[in-house]
């Protein structure tokens, strides 16, 4: 019976997964309260213009001695992303403690290039 109930009390923790948001390409999306483990995270800087995803950080405050983040992201191609691998440590540590936090982009289109009409005199 004991093994049965802490099985019971176990089971939503283990099958408990971070939900994946849906944004459109080009829209924003925003993630609110997430506690992330370690030392405080900035988003890595948006240098290379064929980056899929841009990341902010909006604010940041305390739970207990973790950081709770408000993220606000944009994807630029259509595809599933982790948000971790576009933040990093101030103080330069590793990241990899950090859980996933996936997003989809979604594409409105169908693929291939989109081609205006012709400009008529």
């Amino acid at each position: 019976m004991i093994r049965l109930l802490s099985l019971v009390f176990l089971l939503p923790s283990v099958c408990a997964e971070e939900p994946v948001r849906e944004v459109s390409v080009g829209m924003t999306g925003t993630i609110e309260g997430i506690v992330l483990p370690g030392t405080e995270l900035e988003a890595k800087p948006y240098d290379d213009r064929k980056t899929s995803i841009l990341l902010r950080v909006i604010s940041r405050g305390y739970v207990g001695t973790e950081h709770r983040y408000d993220l606000e992201y944009q994807g630029f191609d259509p595809g599933s992303y982790d948000l971790r691998t576009y933040l990093r440590r101030k103080d330069g540590t590793s990241t990899s403690d950090l859980p996933k936090i996936p997003v989809n982009v979604l594409a409105i289109r169908p693929p291939g290039q989109v081609v205006p009409h012709e400009l008529e005199n």
